[in-house]
């Protein structure tokens, strides 16, 4: 007789899992903490152990934090955790915070989200801007932080040029200012002999 062969092929449940990633806030000072949130759901009706990589890089793309570590997924469950990362010598700009899943090597899930540590915005006053006699002439350089930001080291240069475009006086010193701070700095102004024309007081912050 005819030889009969039956083959039955199984189901076969391949690792998959949802990944969320987001953060406390959107933006940090340095030094603050990164709260991090990661919500893991398992997609398939199986439990297994998998591994999770959370990296952040920062704005030149370099990697200042690493970690990874094995968790249990249950079947078509949620793992959900929660972590602080300190910012620490960080740099001003966008951060990449990304998240890997890893079974057996294979990639089963990713997230990615970002935040930022942001530049300190400053508006700046003159008082008074103007020359009014050869010698010493008071002024007083206002500084206000408009920003959300601590400035720490931040640098004030105020220069003087006389109608021939002639630097004849300048000052380069540094602040410290509070977010939604201020501060008014004196400055006692050398002039030499006046000339006719038009001086020039300006300050830059940075």
């Amino acid at each position: 007789p005819e030889r009969a062969v039956a083959e039955r092929v199984g189901l076969m449940i391949e690792p998959s899992a949802g990944v969320v990633l987001s953060t406390d806030k959107q933006s940090y000072k340095p030094g603050e903490v990164v709260v991090v949130s990661t919500v893991i759901t398992n997609k398939v009706n199986a439990g297994y152990t998998a591994s999770e990589e959370i990296t952040i890089t920062d704005p030149d793309r370099l990697v200042i934090y690493q970690d990874s570590k094995n968790i249990s997924l249950t079947s078509n469950g949620t793992f959900i955790e929660n972590l602080g990362i300190p910012l620490t010598g960080v740099k001003i700009g966008s951060y990449v915070l990304s998240l890997i899943m890893k079974r057996d090597g294979n990639v089963i899930g990713t997230g990615m989200t970002y935040f930022e540590v942001p530049r300190g915005k400053m508006g700046i006053n003159i008082i008074p801007a103007v020359v009014t006699k050869q010698g010493s002439n008071d002024i007083y350089v206002d500084i206000t932080n408009t920003g959300t930001v601590d400035i720490t080291g931040g640098s004030l240069n105020v220069t003087l040029r006389d109608p021939d475009n002639i630097v004849v006086w300048d000052n380069i010193g540094s602040f410290d200012l509070l977010a939604g701070g201020n501060v008014e700095k004196p400055y006692a102004m050398q002039v030499p002999a006046l000339k006719f024309g038009i001086y020039r007081i300006s300050a830059v912050a940075s």
